[in-house]
C-alpha cells in the first residue's frame, strides 16, 4: 500500500456536531492500493485491491478493485489493466481478435439502421432473462460482481457506458457507444459498468433465470473461489 503525503482519513461523519459516536467507522485499504497526496477518504470506505485515488480526490464512496478515481467528488476515470498500467484509452472496437467483444450485423440505408444477431449461432448462448438498465447517474458503479454459472451478454442500445472485465489472468476495459456492439462477460468473471451517459440505455441478456445464490458480491471471495477452480481441473 502507497499513502502520499497529507492525504487525510475522515474517522466520524458529523465532527462538527461535537458527539462522540458509538463506534468510529473502520477505513479498509485493500492490498496493493495507492492514494495519493492531499487526498481525502470519508470514513467506512473500502479502497479496493490495486486501486489507485489520485492526488487531491475526495473520495465518498468505496473504490472497487483496480479503479483509477480522481476529482471531488472522486468518480472512476478508468480501470488498470492486468498489466498493472493504466491505459488511457478503453477497447472500444474490435479491431483485433477480442473473446468478449462481438461486432454484430448491422444494416443501414436511407430508412435508418437494424443490428441483428442470432443466439446460439453467432452469440454465445441462448437466453433465458434479460433486463434493462437506464437512468443511472454517471457517478454510479452497477455491477461489482461475478456469477458461477450465468453468463451476460451486453448491448449499449442508446447513449454510452464503460465497462470493465477480470477474469483472473487479463484485466480489460471497454467502452460501449453503440448498438451494433456487444460485450460477453463469461461466468466467473468479474465485471463491472460505470460512466453511464445520462442517455444510456444497456440491454443484458442472461443464460440463466435469476438466481442469487449464483451471485460472487465480495472480490477477495471470488479471487479465492478462482484459485480453488484452478486446483481442481
Amino acid at each position: 500500500v502507497f499513502i502520499g503525503p497529507n492525504a487525510s482519513f475522515a474517522n466520524d461523519m458529523y465532527p462538527r456536531s461535537k458527539k462522540r459516536p458509538p463506534r468510529f467507522l473502520r477505513t479498509i485499504i485493500r492490498k496493493s492500493a495507492s492514494i495519493g497526496a492531499n487526498a481525502t477518504i470519508l470514513p467506512g470506505l473500502e479502497i479496493g485491491t490495486g486501486a489507485l485515488v489520485g492526488a487531491g480526490a475526495v473520495v465518498t464512496m468505496s473504490v472497487p478493485p483496480f479503479a483509477v478515481v480522481a476529482g471531488n467528488p472522486a468518480r472512476i476515470i478508468r480501470y488498470i489493466g492486468s498489466a498493472g498500467r493504466a491505459k488511457k484509452q478503453a477497447v472500444s472496437a474490435p479491431k483485433t481478435r477480442d473473446r468478449y467483444l462481438y461486432a454484430l450485423k448491422k444494416a443501414a440505408d436511407m430508412r435508418g439502421s437494424l443490428s441483428v444477431a442470432e443466439f446460439a449461432k453467432e452469440l454465445p448462448f441462448i437466453p433465458k432473462r434479460y433486463f434493462v438498465v437506464y437512468d443511472v447517474p454517471s457517478e454510479k458503479i452497477r455491477g461489482q460482481h461475478a456469477h458461477k454459472k450465468c453468463g451476460q451478454f451486453l448491448v449499449c442500445v442508446k447513449g454510452s457506458v464503460r465497462a470493465a472485465v477480470d477474469d483472473g489472468k487479463i484485466r480489460k476495459e471497454y467502452v460501449l457507444d453503440r448498438p451494433d456492439l456487444g460485450l460477453y462477460i463469461p461466468p466467473m468473471a468479474w465485471a463491472s459498468q460505470y460512466n453511464y451517459s445520462g442517455d444510456a440505455v444497456l440491454l443484458v441478456f442472461a443464460s440463466r433465470p435469476y438466481e442469487e445464490d449464483d451471485y460472487i458480491r465480495d472480490y477477495g471471495v471470488w479471487r479465492r473461489a478462482l484459485r480453488v477452480r484452478v486446483k481442481k481441473r
